[in-house]
């Protein structure tokens, strides 16, 4: 059951991510898409090919890979939590902390799935 929590929220992880990329950037600079697509998509790839590595083939690797991506994602929840409202409106808002939260609930359900071992 864990294993498919874990796939789930990686791949919901990287959803969320982009959608939040695609709300934030404005199309016509490019020094935007680079800072959204290093901040949020990157490691949200991260995400789900760590999910997908420690959850399907179960190596130790695709945690560590997971892991790290998390740990981006999830240390810009705090600032992100201070000013996104304001900036962003509520949907965006929402959209800027939700790649945060799947990510922390994935790492917990790959971790809950390496102790199960």
């Amino acid at each position: 059951m864990s294993r498919k929590v874990e796939r789930i929220c990686g791949a919901l992880t990287g959803v969320f991510a982009i959608l939040a990329a695609l709300r934030l950037v404005n199309v016509e600079v490019t020094r935007q898409i680079l800072a959204v697509s290093v901040l949020y998509v990157l490691p949200a790839v991260l995400v789900v090919i760590g999910s997908w590595i420690h959850s399907g083939m179960r190596k130790k690797s695709g945690f560590l890979i997971l892991l790290v991506g998390s740990l981006v994602l999830f240390s810009q929840w705090i600032p992100a939590l201070l000013g996104s409202f304001y900036f962003y409106g509520l949907l965006g808002g929402l959209l800027v902390l939700t790649p945060g939260v799947m990510a922390a609930i994935t790492i917990v359900a790959a971790w809950v799935s390496e102790k199960s071992k």
